[in-house]
């Protein structure tokens, strides 16, 4: 996601293959041990043999605080850059899980990055 906020000023389609990936591997349910949630945003994937026979320890992780606020602040970004409605309309779901999550199962970080992020941007 931090690549994909960069390079959005000059090729905003990569933003918008990273949010449209990101979305179809939100958590939908929880997993301890890829410390997923429902409205999780993923943090890592890995593929391949290794991952499928579990000799890596995940396939899909999820155990970031940042990523799920990234995915919203991402979007908003990649929406106001371009005026793309209808992607913002696709992924509306996703952020309302990512937003659901936020304000219930996040952990402590997540709301304080939450709940202070809009004031600082104001500031």
């Amino acid at each position: 996601m931090i690549t994909a906020l960069q390079m959005l000023w000059c090729d905003p389609l990569i933003a918008k293959g990273v949010l449209k990936r990101l979305a179809a591997y939100q958590a939908t349910t929880f997993d301890a041990e890829a410390d997923a949630e429902p409205g999780k945003i993923l943090h890592e994937m890995r593929g391949g043999e290794m991952a499928a026979l579990k000799e890596v320890p995940f396939g899909l992780y999820y155990g970031s605080v940042d990523s799920t606020p990234l995915f919203i602040i991402l979007l908003g970004l990649y929406v106001e850059r371009t005026g793309d409605e209808p992607t913002l309309l696709e992924l509306w779901p996703s952020v309302l899980n990512a937003l659901n999550w936020m304000d219930t199962s996040g952990d402590a970080m997540a709301t304080v990055f939450w709940s202070t992020g809009p004031r600082l941007a104001r500031a």
